[in-house]
């Protein structure tokens, strides 16, 4: 094994080993839509010592008035306000008219969430989309392929990396897995989420002027 294989397998450990639980990578279900806004528009998350309510979200006022345009039509922007406007609401914090109608909608019952993009697209998003930017990241820092050959008897690639990384903190994951989520159709969704990221973050190095709204290509 190569010096920059073994850096690779070690990075990723350490990008993984705070998502890890019980032998599991940490996930939640997830629109990929929501990732987009949250990088695009930009909406951060944050977190403090509030006694209810922790996480709270740090947002310019064009984001809060673009989710409330799309969240009747789009699970994801429909999910992300809704966290939004709850940690508000524990946070006790003033809620904008829209905000207000939101919540009022919901409760009286004549708003509800739009479907899904796909019944199993969320519940592994968030843990391919992890596994997708680590592999790339390994391969522009460590300049390991991305994958290999089923017929290469000794894996060196990035997907074999990450695949040890995972298994050297107890999470089973085959290389395979890995170049799928790089490489098969089923993924595909994952990766034009991922190329909008990555586009965002390369145009958007330097902070945004003041006022400038986000282009959500």
């Amino acid at each position: 094994m190569t010096s920059e294989y073994l850096k690779a397998v070690d990075f990723a450990k350490d990008f993984f080993k705070d998502r890890i639980v019980d032998g599991k990578l940490k996930t939640h279900r997830a629109e990929p839509t929501e990732f987009l806004y949250m990088f695009g528009l930009p909406i951060e998350q944050r977190t403090d010592d509030h006694e209810y309510c922790p996480t709270y979200y740090v947002y310019p006022e064009y984001a809060l008035r673009f989710l409330l345009l799309q969240m009747g039509e789009d699970k994801g922007a429909f999910d992300l306000l809704s966290r939004i406007v709850i940690s508000r609401l524990f946070r006790d914090e003033e809620l904008s008219h829209g905000e207000k109608l939101f919540v009022g909608q919901i409760v009286a019952g004549l708003l509800k969430p739009p479907p899904p993009e796909g019944a199993k697209l969320a519940i592994t998003f968030v843990e391919n989309l992890h596994l997708l930017f680590i592999s790339r990241e390994l391969t522009e820092i460590f300049g390991l392929s991305l994958t290999r050959n089923d017929e290469v008897s000794v894996g060196l690639s990035a997907c074999d990396a990450v695949s040890e990384a995972l298994a050297s903190l107890g999470v089973a994951k085959s290389w395979r897995a890995i170049k799928d989520v790089n490489m098969h159709p089923s993924s595909q969704r994952v990766r034009e989420v991922a190329d909008s990221i990555r586009k965002y973050q390369i145009k958007h190095r330097n902070e945004r002027p003041s006022g400038g709204e986000p282009d959500l290509e």
